[in-house]
């Protein structure tokens, strides 16, 4: 896309504690492939998405760059920083001057579709802020002291994923206010906090988060589900 030239920040830094892996948790691999490369093979495979720079652990740099050796769009390994805003703005940094959108994603959830990556590159064209969230299928309450308070209205609520997608201008404007908060838990928290609205693209709950071992056979098993190894 010339007009909307779209780079995506994949951010690939994780330890993988939880995993209880001596690999962290971008390295493993589920059915023969790693973590990472399903994230950036699912950006490199949509449309919408120009090119791609991948934040990762100092460590971890020159592997990843020679394991996404097959990538056919324009690629860059940058190494991130202590947080994950910290990467995600030395991400931002290594964009090219190009670009007009910036996808962030997070290489956790390695299950995301090219078709998910080209709904919400595009509705962020149109709204200038997208991110991809799923629906709350549980009833979901309020609770104060250990008690049930109240029950939350769920056609209301939304589990933020990941891609999310923002104009360059409104990224860079939210990272310098907001980049070094270490309570920001995603890059929509941001935004909002400039008063923005974020379009909520619709997503399944398939693209998940891995972060445990039970993550890795709930992956497997949609993978096979859905008949092919992406």
């Amino acid at each position: 896309m010339l007009d909307n030239y779209a780079v995506a920040v994949i951010l690939a830094g994780g330890s993988g504690s939880r995993m209880k892996s001596d690999k962290t948790k971008q390295m493993i691999e589920i059915l023969g492939e790693t973590v990472i490369h399903r994230s950036v093979r699912a950006f490199d495979e949509a449309s919408t998405v120009d090119e791609i720079v991948v934040v990762a652990r100092a460590e971890e740099r020159d592997e990843i760059e020679a394991m996404l050796s097959d990538i056919k769009k324009p690629f860059t390994v940058t190494v991130g920083g202590a947080t994950r805003s910290a990467s995600a703005k030395r991400g931002f940094e290594a964009i090219s001057p190009a670009a007009r959108l910036v996808a962030v994603h997070d290489a956790a959830r390695c299950l995301v579709t090219p078709e998910t990556v080209n709904a919400t590159v595009r509705a962020a064209a149109e709204f200038g802020a997208a991110a991809c969230c799923s629906s709350v299928v549980d009833t979901v309450k309020l609770s104060e002291d250990g008690f049930i308070v109240g029950t939350v209205d769920r056609a209301k609520l939304r589990i933020a994923q990941t891609p999310q997608v923002f104009s360059v201008e409104l990224y860079k404007k939210a990272l310098d206010e907001f980049g070094e908060d270490v309570d920001i838990t995603d890059d929509n928290m941001m935004v909002e906090r400039l008063g923005e609205r974020i379009f909520c693209v619709n997503s399944s709950s398939q693209n998940m988060k891995i972060t445990t071992a039970d993550d890795l056979a709930l992956a497997e098993f949609i993978l096979e589900k859905r008949g092919k190894n992406v």
